[in-house]
């Protein structure tokens, strides 16, 4: 018998789509010198909706980071200057109308936008 009773404990696995995902957002962070060294500001705090949004600026350039922790689809709507942005994450290019840009995330998510 061991510490846990007379069953075997159980088997650890390791989760490759977890360990990758990880692997690209440290690849981003250390992509993006804004994410490593620049001025934090809150964009949308949003408990409602369970959506959280940051841009990080440094040297001219801003990264927006988007996080919806709710269970529904999110759309984030920030003010930017840049008119060009794609997600870091997924590759997807959006562009700004009127001065903001429109991001829809899944739910338990996020989207990290960089100008282009």
């Amino acid at each position: 018998h061991g510490p846990t009773g007379p069953h075997a404990p159980d088997a650890v696995s390791f989760d490759h789509d977890m360990f990758e995902h990880y692997r690209k957002l440290i690849a981003i962070r250390k992509s993006q010198p804004a994410l490593q060294l620049g001025e934090f500001r809150s964009c949308i705090a949003d408990d409602e909706k369970q959506l959280y949004a940051f841009a990080r600026a440094w040297q001219h350039t801003v990264v927006l980071v988007i996080l919806n922790n709710g269970s529904e689809p999110q759309t984030a709507k920030i003010e930017v200057s840049a008119t060009h942005w794609h997600d870091l994450l997924n590759g997807t290019r959006l562009t700004a109308q009127d001065g903001a840009v429109h991001v829809t995330v899944p739910p338990t998510w996020g989207a990290i936008l960089a100008p282009y």
